[in-house]
């Protein structure tokens, strides 16, 4: 959250998101001890809010999260699936916005 306050929106005309799910846990690839769906579901809005209240246009690239004897690839999907609900979630808050 502290990052994203740091950059400051007049810096971007758009944004490139490579929503990589390594990170989580059970990923055999990466994964850290205390990222959980919590985590990446909340890493995901935190960023999708600030693109919202920027007003700036993203484009999502789905990238890393690996199936192994760890995870299957329905969990990885499913962490993918998080960022593009939040990103959903973010086109209907600022529609809404704008019809006010």
């Amino acid at each position: 959250e502290e990052a994203l306050t740091a950059v400051p929106a007049a810096w971007a005309d758009a944004v490139v998101y490579t929503n990589g799910v390594d990170p989580h846990e059970h990923d055999s690839h990466g994964g850290v001890n205390g990222i959980t769906d919590m985590v990446i579901r909340l890493r995901e809005r935190l960023l999708f809010d600030w693109i919202r209240r920027n007003d700036l246009p993203v484009a999502v690239l789905v990238a890393g999260g690996y199936a192994s004897f760890r995870t299957t690839a329905h969990n990885v999907a499913h962490l993918h699936l998080l960022a593009i609900n939040e990103a959903a979630h973010t086109v209907h808050q600022k529609a809404t916005a704008h019809a006010r």
